[in-house]
C-alpha cells in the first residue's frame, strides 16, 4: 500500500443545459398581448408558481413570443406546473429556436448531445452549438469544444476543440478558459505550454471558475509555468474547498501531507480526505484509508482503513479493492473474513491487478470463504502466472504436479516451477532443484540442483541454503568447499533451519573450513535441538555429559538424550541407556536402561542390541 501523492490535472465536465431563468439574447417578442402574457408568466415562474405560470406562457407562445415558447418548453422538460412531456418540450424548443431564441437552440443541442429525451445525435448538436458559437454565444463554444475533445464523433479532434475553447474564453466563458488551459498544459491540439496554461487558469480563476483556481494551485505546486509557491497553492486549494469543490479539499489535504506552504499535518489531511471522500472523490477515500492502514496517525488502524478502501473501490480505484480484500483476508481489522475478501479480489483481478488474481486463487484453493474449487483456483493462478506473478506460478505448479488419479506428475509441474524461479521465487527454484536432485520429471543432475539451491538460498529459502551447503561438504555436483558450506549453513541457521545449525556445529567440531571450536559447536547443537533436530539433541547431550565446549552437566545430558530418544533417534536412545546404566545425571535404573536399549535396537542401533544380549547373559 502506498499513499497517493499526485496532484492530478482536473478535467471535469459541466451541465450542457441552461435554465429558463438565465439571461439570454431576446428574440422577437410577438404581439403586445403575447409579450404581456410572457412577462406575467415569467414573473410567476421566477416566483416558483409554476402551475399559474404555465397557462400564461402557453398563451404567450401561441401569440408568437419565442421567449414564451422557450419557458414553456423548459416547463414541459422539467415537469414544472405541467405534466412532464419530453416530446412537447422538444417541439417547443424547436419552435423557439426557429424564432431566434438562442437559449432554446442551446438547450435543444444539449438534449441531442446527451441523448436526453431524444435519440443522441452528436452531428445535430454540433451543428447547433457551432452556429450559436459563431453568433457569439460563448457557452455554446465550450459545449461544442467538449464534444470534439471527448471524441463523441468517434475520435477526438483536439485542434478543433482547442479553437472552440479559445472562442469561448475570448467570449467571456471562464470554464472555456479553464479547459483551454488544460489543453495547453497537456499539449492537446497544439504545443505544450505550461506558462500559457498558468495564465489561462489564472484568468478562469479571476473570473470565478473554481476549477481554474484548482489547477492554478497545481501549477504552483508543480512549478509548471511558474515558480513553485506552496503557500499560494495552499491558499487557492483552501478557497476551492471552501466553495464546495471536493477535488479542492483533496488537493488541500495533500498540501498537509507534503508540507506545501504549511507544516505537515496528517490529522488535518485525514479530515479533508474524509470530507472529499463523502463527496465522491475515490482518491481521497484511498488516501484516507492509507493514512490509517500505514499508521500515519498513530497506531495502524485497519478497522478504520477498510471502509475508506471499500468506498474507493466502489469508485473503481482498483488498488483500493485489493487493499480492502487483503485486510479482510488476513484479519488485520480484528476478524479474518475471507468471504468479504473474495469479491474485492475478484473485482481487482478482473481489472488487471495480478496479485489480486493470485489471492483470489488461493482462497478457492484453500476453500477459505468459499467452497473449495481447485479448477477455479487453477484458472486464477494461471491468469496471474501468465503475467509473471511467481507465487501464482509456484502454486499452479503444485496443482499441475498431480495427475487425474491424484498421483504426482512432475513433468506438468516443471514449466511452472521454472517460471516461478525465473520470476524470483526462491521456493520455485528450491522445488525445481529437488526435481533435478531426485530425477523427478527431469534427468537427474546434481550440479543443476546445487545451482538452483544456491539461487533459492539467495532468496532466503533456508532449506535451500542447507541443501546447497551439504553439496559442498560432500562434493556432490561441485568441488568440496567447507568455507562455502559454512557460509550457506550459517545463512540457513540464522533463518532457523535446524539441520543447518547441526551441520554447522559439525564443522566446528571437526575444524572443517573453520578453526575447531567446541564451545561454538555446543551452542549450535543447542540451537538445532531447540528447533527440533533430535540428532543435535544427542550431540549436545554428549558434549554436556563429557564437558566438551563447556561445563560438564550430566543431568542436562540425560534430559537431552531423553529428548532425542523420544524423537526416535536411535543413538540418543543408546546414550540414554548408558546414562541409566552408569548412574550419570540421575539415579541408576537398569530396567529403564533395558527399555531404551530395546527401542534403540529396533531403530537399528547395533550397540544397543549388543547391550541387550549382555544384560540377558
Amino acid at each position: 500500500m502506498k499513499l497517493d501523492n499526485q496532484l492530478l490535472v482536473l478535467a471535469l465536465g459541466a451541465s450542457f443545459l441552461v435554465s429558463a431563468c438565465a439571461t439570454a439574447r431576446v428574440a422577437e417578442p410577438g404581439s403586445s398581448a403575447a409579450q404581456q402574457h410572457f412577462e406575467r408568466g415569467k414573473q410567476l415562474f421566477n416566483d416558483e408558481a409554476y402551475d399559474k405560470a404555465a397557462p400564461l406562457l402557453r398563451e404567450a407562445c401561441e401569440g408568437g413570443s419565442a421567449r414564451g415558447c422557450y419557458f414553456l418548453a423548459y416547463s414541459y422538460a422539467a415537469g414544472l406546473g405541467v405534466k412532464r412531456v419530453p416530446e412537447r418540450a422538444v417541439s417547443l424548443y424547436n419552435k423557439a429556436c426557429d424564432a431566434g431564441e438562442t437559449e432554446a437552440c442551446h438547450n435543444l443541442a444539449s438534449m441531442y448531445a446527451e441523448g436526453t429525451d431524444v435519440p443522441r445525435d452528436t452531428e445535430r448538436a454540433l451543428e447547433i452549438f457551432e452556429d450559436l458559437c459563431e453568433r457569439g454565444r460563448a457557452l455554446s463554444c465550450r459545449n461544442a469544444a467538449q464534444l470534439y475533445h471527448r471524441g463523441e464523433r468517434g475520435r477526438a479532434d483536439n485542434e478543433r476543440a482547442r479553437s472552440l475553447f479559445e472562442d469561448g474564453c475570448d467570449g467571456g466563458n471562464m470554464n472555456s478558459c479553464f479547459w483551454l488551459g488544460v489543453m495547453h498544459y497537456m499539449g492537446e491540439g497544439g504545443d505544450r505550454d505550461h506558462e500559457r496554461a498558468h495564465e489561462l487558469y489564472k484568468e478562469a480563476c479571476d473570473g470565478g471558475d473554481m476549477l481554474g483556481c484548482h489547477n492554478l494551485g497545481m501549477t504552483y505546486v508543480e512549478g509548471a509555468g511558474v515558480e513553485y509557491d506552496g503557500a499560494r497553492a495552499h491558499t487557492l486549494f483552501e478557497r476551492v474547498c471552501d466553495e464546495g469543490v471536493a477535488r479542492g479539499c483533496h488537493s488541500l489535504a495533500l498540501t498537509y501531507i507534503h508540507g506545501h506552504g504549511v507544516p505537515q499535518a496528517p490529522e488535518r489531511a485525514a479530515k479533508l480526505f474524509a470530507r472529499a471522500c463523502t463527496e465522491g472523490i475515490p482518491d481521497s477515500c484511498y488516501n484516507a484509508g492509507n493514512l490509517y492502514a500505514l499508521g500515519k496517525l498513530g497506531e495502524a488502524d485497519h478497522a478504520r482503513a477498510v471502509p475508506f478502501f471499500e468506498k474507493a473501490c466502489d469508485g473503481d480505484l482498483i488498488e483500493a479493492c485489493h487493499n480492502a480484500g487483503h485486510i479482510y483476508d488476513k484479519g488485520m481489522n480484528g476478524e479474518e473474513t475471507p468471504k468479504k475478501a473474495l469479491p474485492l479480489f475478484l473485482k481487482a483481478c478482473d481489472a488487471g491487478t495480478v496479485r489480486a488474481c493470485f489471492r483470489a486463487g488461493a482462497l478457492y484453493h484453500q476453500g477459505r470463504g468459499v467452497t473449495k474449487d481447485v479448477e477455479r483456483a487453477r484458472s486464477l493462478y494461471k491468469k496471474a502466472c501468465d503475467e509473471q506473478h511467481e507465487g501464482a506460478c509456484l502454486n499452479l505448479g503444485s496443482l499441475a504436479g498431480v495427475d487425474a488419479d491424484g498421483e504426482p506428475d512432475p513433468k506438468q509441474a516443471r514449466p511452472y516451477f521454472e517460471r516461478a524461479c525465473d520470476g524470483g521465487s526462491g521456493m520455485g527454484c528450491f522445488l525445481l532443484g529437488r526435481m533435478h536432485l531426485e530425477g523427478h520429471g527431469v534427468e537427474r543432475d546434481v550440479t543443476r540442483a546445487r545451482e538452483l539451491f544456491e539461487r533459492a538460498c539467495a532468496e532466503n529459502v533456508a532449506r535451500a541454503c542447507f541443501e546447497a551447503g551439504s553439496k559442498y561438504v560432500f562434493a556432490k555436483g561441485v568441488n568440496q568447499d567447507f568455507d562455502r558450506a559454512r557460509e550457506l549453513f550459517e545463512r540457513a541457521c540464522e533463518n532457523k533451519q535446524a539441520k543447518a545449525c547441526h551441520n554447522l556445529g559439525m564443522l566446528y567440531v571437526h575444524g572443517w573450513g573453520v578453526t575447531a571450536d567446541l564451545s561454538r559447536a555446543r551452542s549450535l547443537f543447542q540451537k538445532a535441538c531447540s528447533a527440533g533436530n533430535f540428532v543435535a539433541c544427542d550431540y549436545e547431550g554428549q558434549m554436556q555429559n563429557q564437558g566438551w565446549g563447556g561445563a560438564k552437566a550430566p543431568k542436562r545430558a540425560r534430559e537431552l538424550f531423553k529428548k532425542a530418544c523420544n524423537g526416535d533417534h536411535a543413538e540418543g536412545c543408546y546414550n540414554l541407556g548408558l546414562s541409566y546404566e552408569r548412574d550419570e545425571g540421575g539415579p541408576q535404573d537398569i530396567e529403564a536402561a533395558q527399555r531404551v536399549h530395546e527401542k534403540a535396537c529396533k531403530l537399528g542401533e547395533q550397540q544397543s542390541c549388543d547391550r541387550l544380549r549382555w544384560f540377558r547373559n
